[in-house]
């Protein structure tokens, strides 16, 4: 997933268990990250 270097990504309701499985896919794959919730 080296397609997602270099990508900002905003994530919304980031911080349940599956936001934060989610980030940190995203970050392994390169993408800049910016999480958020309530």
């Amino acid at each position: 997933m080296k397609a997602l270097a270099g990508r900002k990504v905003l994530l919304t309701g980031g911080l349940g268990s599956l936001g934060r499985a989610q980030a940190v896919t995203l970050a392994r794959a390169g993408a800049r990250v910016m999480v958020l919730d309530r």
